[in-house]
């Protein structure tokens, strides 16, 4: 790891976005500095200065890193995250984990920190248009395209949601929510659901796609 004393602006963005990515790594893992650098065959000191932003990582150091992580150099300095999520094609293959594929998606960091420890997945679009039309016109604009989730417990703000309802597994776009009742659009209308009638699966996160990178979309590739 070479030594630098006055870091050039692109050198620091570079320097943040591998630290960012080793912290998230060792939080997601629950491992110490220490016991990373020690995976990863760096002596301690090093490593911490690197942490520290008093050491530039050299190419090997940076390769080590990526193979570690297995990833590219490039997807280690760049300012997004990277995952590998599992991909399923309906909403029954979610509930049952059954028969899913691996896609690698990148977010940007500050949009992914807040939901660090959440479990993401992908969802294959079940819906696609026609038109401007849904097949089913119960289902949230969200369907018509790859999307992603994250893993819930509770609902606890408004959005769009993989739910049971019913003994159906379903998308329910949620307006507002109480501590007994949400209001959410269900059959096109504004309905006042009992809370305790919806099992909670996922909430919709960003659409996704394997070609263009703009956001707000979620860029991924397939594994």
């Amino acid at each position: 790891m070479g030594t630098s004393k006055d870091l050039l602006n692109q050198e620091v963005t570079v320097l943040d976005n591998v630290i960012n990515k080793l912290q998230v790594y060792m939080d997601q893992n629950g491992q110490t500095l220490y016991g990373l650098a020690s995976t990863m065959g760096f002596a301690y000191q090093p490593f911490y200065r690197l942490m520290t932003k008093k050491h530039l990582p050299t190419l090997n150091s940076l390769s080590i890193i990526a193979a570690h992580f297995n990833c590219t150099v490039s997807e280690l300095i760049h300012e997004d995250v990277f995952m590998d999520i599992d991909c399923f094609n309906s909403f029954d293959d979610v509930i049952g984990t059954i028969n899913p594929s691996k896609i690698r998606i990148y977010i940007p960091y500050n949009n992914f920190l807040p939901l660090i420890h959440n479990n993401f997945f992908a969802m294959k679009a079940a819906y696609p248009e026609l038109n401007g039309d849904h097949k089913n016109s119960d289902m949230p604009i969200v369907n018509c395209r790859d999307t992603v989730f994250y893993k819930i417990d509770n609902i606890s703000i408004d959005g769009i949601f993989l739910v049971n309802f019913k003994s159906k597994n379903i998308l329910l776009e949620v307006l507002s929510i109480s501590s007994k009742f949400i209001i959410a659009i269900l059959d096109g209308k504004e309905t006042k659901i009992d809370i305790s009638s919806i099992k909670p699966i996922a909430q919709f996160f960003s659409y996704l796609t394997l070609v263009n990178k703009s956001q707000p979309i979620i860029v991924g590739v397939t594994k």
